[in-house]
């Protein structure tokens, strides 16, 4: 599995635009109950584009951690791998807003359109 700089930028504005239409807005927290891969790479850049704090999730803990942890950061909306789908049901993630990916999630991801570029200006001439 292979992606340009290119694809990783979109994929980061597609996050960025499903987060806000989630109801995430700037400074809020987005937890991920995931396993580590660059399948939530775009997801982490995203969250950043939206002014979100991205907050991860050790799925080697307990339920009980888990949900301690979810609790401690305030966090708004949790995106849980469909492999965590137990330890998310047991720590109560599914209690917040919460966004589990399809296995044909890519497929259907690239249909989204991203959220519009933002282009950052210094403000010196």
């Amino acid at each position: 599995w292979s992606m340009t700089y290119g694809q990783l930028a979109e994929d980061a504005r597609r996050w960025q635009r499903c987060l806000h239409e989630s109801g995430v807005r700037e400074g809020e927290r987005v937890a991920i109950l995931a396993g580590n891969g660059a399948d939530y790479l775009g997801l982490v850049y995203g969250a950043s584009l939206l002014g979100a704090v991205v907050v991860l999730l050790n799925t080697r803990l307990d339920a009980e951690a888990v949900r301690y942890q979810l609790a401690d950061s305030e966090t708004r909306l949790v995106i849980v791998g469909p492999e965590h789908i137990g330890l998310a049901e047991d720590a109560g993630a599914y209690d917040l807003p919460t966004i589990t990916p399809h296995p044909d999630h890519h497929r259907r991801f690239r249909a989204l359109p991203p959220a519009p570029s933002i282009r950052f200006t210094s403000g010196m001439r």
